[in-house]
């Protein structure tokens, strides 16, 4: 890539980022930028989709006060957003069915937190924010719950509309939430990660939230067994992922904006073996992928939180 391209790039393309947690600008850097294989912003738009597999080419620092470890500088907001809202994503709903097993495992881990209250479940709304092709609101609907989604990507959000007859809207949360709506529940299933103002996306959904009222995240986490073990291999460091969180670094988030954490699980997924290793790096020819459809459960460093508002606040 020849020095004006750089320049192109950063000046068209990336901007610089403060901390989302305390505010900082002063940081250390972590891992240098390499952008040696973009020869164009739309090189750039390709990586957003919601099964991206793009490694991670950006810079990544972690904050000297509240050592949170995010991109920065990252591309701006209208480049990502776009790129999710434009993505044709069939590898992602492909694996939906396998989703569901994952998802049905999880509620039911999590559903006295849901249930507290004794609200049966027909009165529980649920949102689902980033929710892909459906599955998670899918699920939901299936084990009795009330359950909407929003997605940027237009092809995704009209699967899951079109597949499975569904409310979801093509909208980001900032335009949803203007309707005037509240919720048992909002979760977040691998959706955080990929925002560029954590903290703005929880204060909507702090907002947006019944009193009392459950936020789910569910993120891939830096301070993992997987995540140390893999260092710069572990397959979570993408492009898609602007922040990377430690359980120390979402319990400061978490209280600084209202709420405790009252669960933290490990999550384990189902999916088939064949896009697993896709995931990770490993390309092998279409029709030897194919016949590697049966499924596996898998733990790479992804938890499962789920918090509570603060009575006193």
């Amino acid at each position: 890539m020849t020095s004006g391209n750089s320049d192109y790039l950063a000046d068209s393309v990336l901007e610089d980022d403060i901390c989302n947690i305390c505010g900082s600008n002063d940081y250390w850097v972590v891992k240098l930028a390499n952008y040696s294989h973009i020869s164009s912003v739309e090189d750039f738009y390709k990586n957003y989709s919601s099964s991206s597999d793009s490694k991670l080419s950006d810079q990544l620092v972690k904050c000297k006060n509240c050592r949170l470890v995010y991109v920065n500088p990252r591309v701006k907001n209208v480049v990502s957003l776009t790129g999710y809202q434009e993505a044709v994503d069939p590898r992602h709903h492909e694996e939906d069915h396998y989703r569901m097993l994952s998802f049905k495992r999880a509620i039911k881990k999590i559903e006295k937190y849901i249930l507290e209250g004794n609200k049966p479940k027909s009165k529980i709304r649920i949102l689902d924010v980033g929710c892909a092709g459906g599955a998670f609101p899918k699920t939901a609907i299936d084990l009795g719950y009330r359950a909407i989604g929003i997605e940027p990507s237009k092809y995704l959000a009209a699967h899951g509309r079109r597949t499975y007859n569904l409310d979801v809207r093509a909208e980001t949360l900032e335009e949803f939430s203007l309707e005037p709506e509240l919720f048992s529940v909002i979760s977040f299933w691998d959706v955080l990660e990929h925002v560029p103002n954590p903290k703005k996306t929880l204060q909507l959904a702090h907002a947006m939230l019944e009193d009392p009222g459950v936020i789910i995240l569910n993120l891939p986490m830096i301070d993992t067994f997987p995540a140390k073990m893999l260092g710069k291999y572990w397959p979570f460091y993408l492009n898609v992922h602007f922040f990377y969180f430690e359980i120390e670094t979402i319990s400061k988030l978490l209280d600084s904006l209202g709420y405790e954490i009252v669960q933290k699980k490990r999550y384990w997924q189902t999916l088939s073996f064949g896009y697993v290793l896709t995931r990770v790096g490993i390309n092998l020819p279409f029709e030897l992928n194919s016949k590697l459809s049966f499924p596996i459960k898998y733990y790479l460093g992804q938890r499962t939180i789920i918090a509570k508002q603060k009575t006193n606040v």
